[in-house]
């Protein structure tokens, strides 16, 4: 699968939550759901961008690659969930409501998502441009 359908998958899944939330009867039969799309989503991302970046990598810099993916994924969980926590807990203390910092926190993550599509549509143009063959390869020195 290419990475941009499974962020589509994850962008369905939090709009999907998101809806949830705000439909009256949503439940929670619909977030549980939507949930498992999203968390399907990051799943098989999440190892593919890996993959895509090591196979990337300088040769010898492997290594040094997988080093800082390991290092990105604990150090995002851990300011994602701190960051969630402190805008829900910020919610509630302006008497906006739990749910209200939930939405909030939905819809940052919504962004951060959508931000990661646009990313991707940049770098798979610059990854195309790098394995053209030199007939069709752009100049790229000024004249």
């Amino acid at each position: 699968m290419q990475v941009r359908t499974l962020i589509g998958i994850m962008i369905a899944g939090t709009v999907l939550v998101i809806l949830a939330l705000m439909l009256s009867g949503g439940g929670i039969i619909l977030i549980l759901l939507s949930q498992m799309i999203t968390g399907f989503g990051v799943g098989l991302a999440n190892p593919t961008t890996g993959a895509i970046a090591l196979q990337h990598a300088e040769p010898g810099k492997e290594g040094e690659m997988s080093a800082t993916l390991q290092f990105v994924d604990s150090f995002y969980m851990g300011v994602s969930i701190g960051v969630c926590g402190a805008l829900i807990a910020l919610a509630e203390t302006l008497q906006w409501g739990i749910s209200a910092g939930v939405l909030v926190v939905l819809t940052l993550q919504l962004v951060f998502v959508l931000i990661s599509f646009l990313a991707s549509l940049r770098i798979t143009e610059l990854v195309h441009q790098e394995h053209q063959p030199m007939s069709h390869a752009k100049d790229k020195l000024p004249m």
